[in-house]
């Protein structure tokens, strides 16, 4: 198996997901530390990364904004390769029971086969 560098999945969620909430998703469904993800809105973020040295680099980066028509809000994740070789579409896309949130993804280039 080709191990991946890096991808992402762009999304949209049926409600406005709190952040506390879309952290703790994200969390569990890469398995990863705190200190290793970035959540903030899209046009938050450099404000929220003012302090943050420019050499940080997170394992996961999501931002998020309001979306219209259908669906209530837009996502972006960007992800480390060893995540995106983890976690596939399937896991990512059904939502979190906790957050009940029906989500829209598109799968990363390697992970076309999931949640069929």
């Amino acid at each position: 198996m080709t191990e991946t560098k890096a991808t992402g999945y762009d999304g949209l969620s049926s409600r406005l997901v709190p952040e506390a909430e879309l952290w703790g998703f994200l969390l569990d469904c890469f398995g990863i530390a705190e200190h290793e993800l970035f959540v903030g809105h899209a046009d938050r973020v450099a404000e929220v990364l003012r302090d943050v040295p420019q050499d940080v680099v997170f394992a996961a980066f999501c931002t998020y904004r309001q979306a219209y028509g259908h669906f209530a809000m837009q996502f972006d994740v960007g992800i480390e390769g060893r995540l995106a070789d983890r976690v596939g579409r399937q896991e990512f896309a059904g939502g979190s029971p906790r957050t009940s949130v029906r989500t829209c993804c598109t799968a990363p280039p390697n992970r076309q086969d999931c949640g069929r």
